[in-house]
């Protein structure tokens, strides 16, 4: 949401979601991953060409859809074909979510990550 106001660029965002591929639907070319709308947020839609976020270093993918579990993604150009063997079962993917706040406020800690690493654990504050 702030990057499509420009107050900030996609490389400034530190919130993502951490997901994988569970499945593979090539008849549909779409892959099923396991973070749904309880992981994420519906908010967004038609608002971004991805989708409900945007896939972090996979700009070519698009979260089409989702339903309480699991997303279903799609390629950006609904022309091309997924390349299946880029993302076998099992890949983690990273989303950067269309509302930050949102997403944020359905996990219990988070994750700090450099350079690959978990080096901490925030937990927040609830409440208002």
């Amino acid at each position: 949401q702030q990057h499509l106001l420009g107050s900030c660029n996609l490389d400034d965002i530190a919130g993502c979601v951490a997901t994988r591929v569970v499945g593979h639907y090539p008849r549909r070319n779409q892959m099923l991953i396991d973070c749904g709308f309880t992981g994420l947020t519906k908010q967004g839609w038609g608002k971004m060409e991805t989708g409900y976020g945007v896939f972090k270093d996979n700009p070519h993918l698009k979260l089409c859809n989702m339903n309480q579990e699991h997303g279903f993604v799609g390629p950006l150009n609904s022309d091309e074909k997924l390349d299946y063997s880029r993302y076998p079962v099992g890949t983690m993917l990273f989303i950067l979510p269309y509302h930050s706040c949102a997403t944020a406020n359905m996990y219990r800690k988070y994750l700090v990550v450099e350079d690959g690493i978990v080096v901490e654990e925030w937990i927040p504050t609830r409440g208002w």
